[in-house]
Formats: structure tokens, sequence, C-alpha cells
């Protein structure tokens, strides 16, 4: 494997990772939010007697 070939290699590997840190933070705070809008809608639920 020559240089340009293991960096080429080494560059398709950190954005390969970076995408995916990307993602799984992307997916972390969406779920966050879906558990942070369940919450307020059961407080509002609780104090208005819905």
């Amino acid at each position: 494997m020559n240089d340009e070939t293991k960096k080429d290699s080494d560059l398709a590997d950190l954005q390969t990772a970076a995408t995916a840190v990307g993602v799984t933070i992307v997916v972390f705070f969406v779920v966050y939010w879906a558990a942070q809008i369940q919450s307020t809608y059961e407080l509002l639920a609780m104090a208005y007697g819905w």
C-alpha cells in the first residue's frame, strides 16, 4: 500500500467516524427532545386535568 492510498484510506476512516459521531449526536438530541415534549405534555395534562 503506497502513501497516497494509505492517506486516502485514513481520510475515509476519519470521514466515516465523523459522520457516525454526528448522526449519533443528532439522534440523541431528537430522543431527548421527544422525551422533554412528552414530559411537558404530561405536566400540562396533570395541571389542567386533560
